[in-house]
């Protein structure tokens, strides 16, 4: 998660890590969770989707590979655009990179259990303009100016799936910090009081996000169904929670 008016602001959330409504300007959403799937050495992971927030949509990539039976690597990318009213609208996108463990528990009976955790690093950008409406005049909308935001997110994501023939059900806890770094605007005065309500630069803050995935297929491909929550208050506008869908394949998986 993704100013954005929306996960990804992220797209990482992705993404999602990468908005816009209105009246109101989100500073950052949450991208979808990675979910991986790797069960053993040489699986590769292509996924490819879109998600919705309130006012916004988006698309996300993500790719990754298993190295060895124990851990892999993943890239993943988003954009994000909110709806525009009365020019205000917005826009974004995010690139990241992930590196994890993951641990196939031994299947009885077509069940099995598959164990994660990876660390991961979001870059993103957002922008976002800013216009109001002159009723007293009948002039409108006038354009007020436009914000260029940039921002990385650092999170460390657990989680556990249930596994059966045909559905997964993947649980997640994503843990980290976000960071604003730099922040372009030329928003014009009295409007330019906006910028007290956006991230400070350079501080850090927590970033909680508890999300889900229910897939639905067999082991070379499935349809997934993915939600994430934003699991902290902000003193800025956020984009709450992320809904996508999703289709992965694992293309080695065709051979065996």
């Amino acid at each position: 998660m993704m100013l954005l008016n929306t996960h990804f602001f992220r797209f990482g959330a992705i993404l999602l890590p990468f908005l816009f409504s209105g009246c109101s300007h989100y500073y950052y959403a949450p991208s979808l969770p990675l979910s991986p799937g790797f069960q053993e050495r040489g699986d590769v992971m292509l996924m490819a989707g879109g998600g919705i927030q309130v006012h916004s949509s988006g698309g996300e990539i993500k790719g990754g590979y298993a190295f060895s039976n124990h851990f892999f690597g993943a890239l993943e990318a988003g954009f994000f655009e909110g709806s525009e009213y009365l020019g205000n609208d917005g826009k974004g996108r995010f690139l990241g990179a992930a590196g994890g463990w993951y641990h196939l528990y031994e299947k009885s009976q077509g069940i099995g259990w598959l164990f994660s955790a990876h660390l991961a690093l979001q870059q993103s950008r957002a922008e976002n303009s800013f216009s109001e409406e002159k009723y007293v005049t009948g002039v409108g909308p006038v354009y007020l100016g436009q914000t260029d935001m940039r921002f990385r997110k650092y999170y460390l994501e657990p989680g556990v799936a249930l596994l059966s023939r045909y559905v997964q059900l993947h649980a997640s806890l994503r843990l980290g910090a976000l960071r604003y770094f730099e922040l372009d605007s030329d928003l014009k005065p009295p409007f330019g009081v906006v910028l007290e309500g956006f991230p400070d630069l350079d501080r850090i803050y927590s970033v909680i996000e508890p999300g889900l995935s229910l897939n639905f297929g067999r082991r070379n491909g499935q349809f997934q169904l993915k939600w994430v929550q934003v699991g902290r208050k902000y003193p800025f506008s956020v984009a709450e929670s992320s809904i996508g869908l999703t289709w992965v394949l694992y293309p080695n998986r065709f051979f065996q």
